[in-house]
């Protein structure tokens, strides 16, 4: 299971909501499906790590990832990803 403790989240007009932090454990992949705060399901777009787009992130990156279709509050705490949906 993937974790990542969220720093800070920023909106970006016209793309989303990135979360930026540090990965706990596991690995997180573009198209992933990630659950936040245990409740919201939202989709990742795009994972960068040091201003550069990566397909995958794992344990100790320190990365920013997009989200769509969710609001810049509950992506404040804890991001858990659930893989095959």
């Amino acid at each position: 299971m993937f974790r990542m403790t969220v720093e800070d989240v920023f909106l970006i007009r016209n793309r989303g909501v990135v979360a930026t932090g540090r990965v706990g454990s596991g690995a997180l992949r573009v198209v992933d499906t990630v659950q936040i705060d245990g409740t919201l399901d939202a989709r990742v777009d795009g994972i960068d790590a040091f201003r550069k787009s990566i397909g995958e992130a794992t344990a100790v990156d320190n990365i920013g990832v997009l989200f769509t279709g969710i609001e810049k509050k509950p992506a404040r705490s804890r991001i858990r990803s659930h893989r095959g949906r």
